[in-house]
């Protein structure tokens, strides 16, 4: 029997009326599938697509089973247009509409109903923080049929269901629009770079002429080594060179300064605002580029080059931070041992760089601009997204913001808890890799509670951490990040942070733990010494699955952007690959 239940707050005009309540499992059927044993491997020579719990949304798939291995297992058939819901595996609670017709294993849930099933699926995709953090508190089971059939939902009528479901589709069509116009965009600026690369297509003078061939030259024929040393300053500060980012403030990565004793006047190189500069130990992870930040000084370990100004010096640092360039440069890497090569200045001043006229690099660098512009654009939107997130979050934590119940109800009053008393930890020396011979094909990622986050993915299968969510905790630095996927870890320099009990939103905790304030002072382990007895308030389950899911949708936001920054900025990374010789 239904009950009724408030309607919704946002609603079509034509419509009123209470929404009713069912359970899912009496508004549709439910199947899932089955493996083929792997030790045939004739069954997976044939032409059905085999559809595993990451591919239900895909268009194709690599795995395909025969007629045989069909019929001699649980494996089931589904229907293009099909629900399909995953189960568990790492993308534990996605849905899709099949894009084709396959069979599915026993990770993924096919939804029959006579219902919309766009509704459903929206509503299933709204709610899937809610469903794994009341079912999978601590990365404990799986989600099951009987758990979906379980789940309560609000249902329309069917002529609403279909004017959402309508509406919905119109805005997922221009996503999907925009997405494919990025794409074309994409590939079209491929070609055209291609065209450049191959000189094609050459950029012109204002007054229509065409500009010189490009000639082949020396770096150190536009470059001189710059090797001025001095104490850190006032007028030259002590920063970092930052991989991709350039000179920076050393505050934006681990300070290590209170390691260091300068009274003796210790000695960094000086560097001016457009300098060159690389690691030679760090090349291939972006540790080559512009000073853009000024006069500062640096450590010695890396090589600096004054411009001259027979050449754009944006123009240049775009020419030699590409792969054929680098590529160049680590052939005359010295050393067998990481942290002891050494490129000398001598051999990069030796290497042969083509390079158009003046006027020309002027014009590339305008345009590669542009697109610098676009992406900074991206940059300060995701800014702005995380400093709306940091302010609502403020606002959360000393509760002058609070949520209601579905029924309009207050949640109780929040306690204080110490974090020692709602998580508990575990170290993590079972789940280390045995090498770090990283590579991005392998699928398992390794990780670090910094900010590099992920170090490189390893092949390595025994021994992963999959008991996810968790918080992992840098021990000597409090750094920590949530992970709420299978991995390994470098160091056990960690402690993997897990709920006491099923009352404890992992996520709403790491939330809360980046609202604390929390010195860092001596050179020691601080988890048991004296994080874990740190107070966070603490309001009631329903209320932390509440808060949780309202900070995922804003986090989904500010990842979105990321990933246009991100495509972005491999957008013009391809420039520069196919612009330069």
């Amino acid at each position: 029997m239904s009950e009724v239940v408030h309607t919704p707050q946002l609603r079509f005009p034509e419509f009123s009326g209470a929404w009713n309540t069912h359970s899912i499992g009496k508004i549709g059927t439910f199947f899932s599938g089955g493996t083929p044993t792997s030790s045939n491997k004739d069954y997976y020579s044939g032409t059905i697509p085999f559809i595993g719990s990451g591919k239900i949304s895909s268009e194709s798939v690599k795995q395909h089973i025969t007629q045989e291995a069909l019929d001699s297992s649980s494996a089931k058939i589904v229907n293009e247009g099909d629900l399909l819901y995953a189960l568990y595996g790492a993308t534990s609670g996605a849905v899709a509409l099949s894009k084709i017709n396959g069979a599915i294993n026993q990770a993924v849930l096919c939804i029959r109903t006579n219902e919309n099933k766009f509704f459903l699926k929206t509503w299933l995709e709204k709610n899937k923080e809610r469903i794994l953090g009341t079912y999978l508190q601590g990365g404990q089971g799986n989600l099951s049929a009987q758990i979906v059939k379980s789940l309560k939902l609000n249902l329309p009528t069917k002529p609403e269901q279909q004017k959402i479901a309508a509406f919905l589709t119109v805005v997922d069509n221009k996503i999907e629009q925009l997405s494919k116009k990025q794409e074309l965009l994409g590939e079209y600026k491929k070609g055209l770079m291609q065209q450049i690369f191959s000189q094609a297509i050459r950029f012109q003078a204002d007054d229509g002429s065409t500009f010189p061939d490009w000639e082949e030259q020396k770096v150190g024929s536009f470059m001189v080594e710059r090797n001025k040393k001095s104490p850190k300053s006032e007028a030259y500060p002590l920063m970092s060179f930052v991989a991709r980012k350039g000179v920076t403030e050393k505050g934006e990565r681990y300070n290590r300064e209170f390691l260091v004793n300068d009274e003796g006047g210790k000695k960094y190189k000086q560097t001016e605002y457009g300098d060159f500069i690389y690691s030679s130990n760090n090349l291939e992870t972006g540790s080559i580029g512009l000073n853009k930040y000024g006069a500062a000084t640096i450590s010695p370990v890396y090589s600096i080059f004054q411009i001259t100004d027979t050449c754009n010096y944006e123009f240049v640092s775009s020419s030699l931070v590409t792969k054929i360039f680098i590529h160049k440069m680590v052939r005359f890497r010295q050393g067998v041992v990481y942290g002891q090569w050494r490129i000398h200045e001598s051999d990069f001043l030796k290497i042969q760089v083509e390079l158009p006229s003046l006027e020309e690099q002027t014009k590339i660098a305008s345009f590669l601009s542009s697109i610098d512009s676009k992406i900074e654009q991206l940059s300060k939107k995701q800014a702005l997204l995380g400093e709306y997130k940091k302010g609502l979050m403020q606002q959360i934590f000393s509760q002058a913001i609070r949520f209601k119940a579905d029924d309009g109800s207050d949640f109780p009053n929040w306690e204080e808890k110490k974090l020692g008393d709602i998580l508990d930890y575990e170290q993590p020396t079972n789940y280390i890799v045995d090498s770090t011979e990283y590579d991005n094909s392998f699928d398992m990622p390794v990780l670090t509670a910094g900010k590099s986050f992920i170090l490189g993915y390893t092949n390595e299968t025994h021994k992963v951490f999959e008991n996810i969510p968790v918080i992992i905790f840098d021990d000597f630095t409090t750094a920590n990040k949530y992970v709420d996927f299978p991995f390994k870890v470098k160091s056990s320099a960690m402690k993997i942070l897990k709920p006491k009990d099923s009352f404890v939103n992992i996520r709403l905790i790491f939330e809360f733990i980046q609202m604390l304030n929390f010195p860092i002072g001596e050179h020691k382990r601080y988890w048991i010494s004296e994080y874990q007895d740190l107070k966070i308030p603490f309001p009631s389950f329903e209320e932390q699955t509440k808060i949780a899911s309202f900070l995922s949708s804003i986090d989904n936001k500010i990842e979105q952007v990321g990933k246009q920054l991100d495509e972005s900025k491999q957008f013009k990374k391809a420039l520069l690959q196919q612009m330069f010789v």
